[in-house]
């Protein structure tokens, strides 16, 4: 059985979340000996997708105010709100199998696992999570060489006044569509308990032996090194790359 890396970096900026995402996708494309799983978290923060280069619903004046960090993340899709709120992870493997499929296997892997801690959720295709028909996780994809990356948030506190602030979506709008497990839950369970929750269901999946890693050096460095570019735009990512966005 192949190995998971499980890593926990904590919270960071979006720029540095996004660099170390990169920079995993590097080193599985280099080394393939062991699938990566990372959990992290952002501080406040408006991510745009790989391929937008401008966001008309965004209100920078506010973002300015409040001191929310604007970035470009390396997957597809729209403009998300991020914040220490909610628990981001990427999956890291072979892209031996497609996209379709293996965004499935995630999807109900995550899940199953939300499952084991009291929270009926349910995989809506292609990429998210929903309860009693509120999305609570989002995902998008993407793949650079033979390394497949799935990178997810799941909701865990509220923070819809501000998402709603910040992307000039109506709260009302919001409330209406995402919830967080806050507010499926009297007590909303920790974040440890959800990340040990997501790396026993995914082992499971995946048939994987889950191993407590941290960034080795050269991925540390690949991120530092990178973060004089503009995300999303450096030369690099213009190589083997597809992407799919939620």
């Amino acid at each position: 059985m192949r190995s998971l890396r499980v890593i926990d970096t904590g919270e960071a900026t979006a720029e540095w979340n996004t660099r170390v995402s990169f920079a995993l996708l590097q080193s599985f494309e280099c080394d393939n000996l062991a699938d990566i799983l990372r959990f992290y978290r952002f501080r406040p923060s408006v991510l745009l997708g790989r391929s937008q280069t401008a966001c008309p619903n965004l209100d920078l004046d506010y973002c300015g105010r409040r001191d929310i960090e604007i970035a470009r993340r390396i997957t597809g899709g729209g403009a998300v709100y991020m914040s220490p709120a909610m628990l981001a992870w990427d999956f890291v493997t072979d892209a031996t199998s497609g996209h379709a499929r293996l965004s499935e296997k995630m999807g109900r892997a995550i899940a199953s696992s939300l499952l084991s801690l009291d929270i009926n959720a349910e995989f809506r295709p292609p990429n998210d999570l929903a309860v009693a028909g509120k999305k609570i996780s989002g995902a998008a994809t993407m793949s650079f060489g033979r390394a497949f990356l799935h990178q997810g948030t799941l909701l865990i506190q509220d923070d819809a006044p501000e998402m709603s602030a910040a992307l000039r979506i109506p709260l009302s709008d919001l409330r209406r569509h995402v919830a967080s497990l806050s507010d499926c839950l009297d007590r909303p369970p920790s974040l440890n308990s959800v990340s040990v929750a997501i790396t026993e269901s995914l082992s499971k999946t995946f048939d994987l032996i889950p191993v407590i890693s941290s960034l080795t050096e050269h991925e540390f460095g690949l991120a530092k090194r990178g973060l004089t570019d503009e995300i999303g735009l450096d030369p690099p990512l213009t190589r083997d790359v597809s992407e799919q966005g939620a």
